[in-house]
């Protein structure tokens, strides 16, 4: 009789163990399996082998699946706790095969994208190529967009896109002279093709004040870059001014002088010389208001020059 109490005391302590494992994960009669809640250290679905690797609840309507004891990514239904479906938490690399597809707004850097696409941060780019259409409502980069290919081989439509804080590219956007801006270009800008304007075409003017030099009967004397499209100049010396034009520019760049002194005197007067790098048609002064053209170009010796291709005394 002892022994077989023994022997029913050990089934009865194993029967106790295996329905306190068994019992956590409650497999109902329909074929369902519920596991605990678990954390991110205890996931309550994991691994014998690895404990801290699988998924939990988070909360309602929100599953979170962990590695190393943290939560590498989760998602839900929007919950007023959870502000996202699907959400990939920072320090995690998320690659996709496939194309991606996103219904409503992508947000980069941001939990709440005020565009369709809205990136907080830098966007880089080794090669981007477009074979039929951008259309850009709206797009606002708070960063930097570095782009070592880019290729549009057919069209751009856009109503606003601003890259950088500089305003190094910007479409539709700055108002300039209460005007908008259709296109503002801070650098370079290259046109292979035809370039239509069907407003006015308006160039910068560059104010330059040619002082006295504080010496009695001689003419001040200034050298401008050449690097401006406009030059608006003013004569301050009582005895007059002379100009000149800088030797190097890039060919084919085309300026304008103005003389826009108060005063029409002789002493408020600019004089040009015929002598290089200037070829001028003849001996040159500007009065008040009057103005002179000149392109730049290079011979075939390779020698620069800046020639005139008008002037009007107003």
């Amino acid at each position: 009789m002892s022994r077989r109490r023994v022997r029913i005391g050990r089934w009865a302590a194993l029967l106790g163990l295996a329905l306190a494992l068994a019992l956590p994960l409650m497999a109902t009669a329909q074929g369902y399996l519920f596991a605990p809640d678990g954390t991110a250290t205890r996931p309550g679905r994991s691994y014998t082998l690895d404990t801290r690797l699988g998924s939990y609840r988070i909360g309602r309507d929100n599953e979170g699946f962990v590695a190393d004891g943290q939560v590498r990514w989760h998602y839900g239904a929007a919950a007023p706790s959870l502000a996202v479906v699907f959400h990939v938490l920072s320090g995690v690399e998320s690659r996709f095969g496939g194309p991606l597809y996103v219904q409503s707004a992508l947000g980069v850097g941001t939990d709440t994208p005020g565009a369709a696409l809205h990136v907080v941060g830098a966007m880089q780019a080794t090669a981007l190529t477009l074979q039929t259409q951008l259309v850009i409502q709206a797009l606002h980069v708070q960063g930097a967009i570095s782009a070592v290919s880019a290729t549009l081989q057919n069209q751009l439509t856009t109503n606003g896109v601003i890259f950088g804080t500089d305003n190094a590219f910007n479409l539709g956007t700055s108002v300039s002279a209460g005007r908008p801006r259709d296109l503002f270009v801070a650098r370079d800008a290259h046109v292979a093709g035809y370039l239509h304007v069907q407003g006015a075409f308006t160039t910068g003017a560059h104010v330059v004040t040619v002082a006295s030099d504080g010496v009695g009967g001689q003419a001040n004397a200034e050298t401008l870059s050449g690097l401006r499209s406009l030059y608006l100049l003013e004569c301050l010396d009582g005895d007059g001014c002379t100009v000149t034009l800088g030797s190097s520019a890039t060919v084919g760049t085309v300026i304008r002088l103005i003389n826009v002194s108060t005063s029409g005197s002789a002493n408020h007067n600019l004089t040009l010389s015929d002598a290089a790098p200037l070829h001028l048609a003849g001996a040159l002064t500007l009065s008040a208001d009057d103005a002179v053209t000149f392109v730049y170009v290079v011979n075939r010796s390779g020698a620069g020059n800046w020639v005139e291709l008008s002037r009007s005394a107003n």
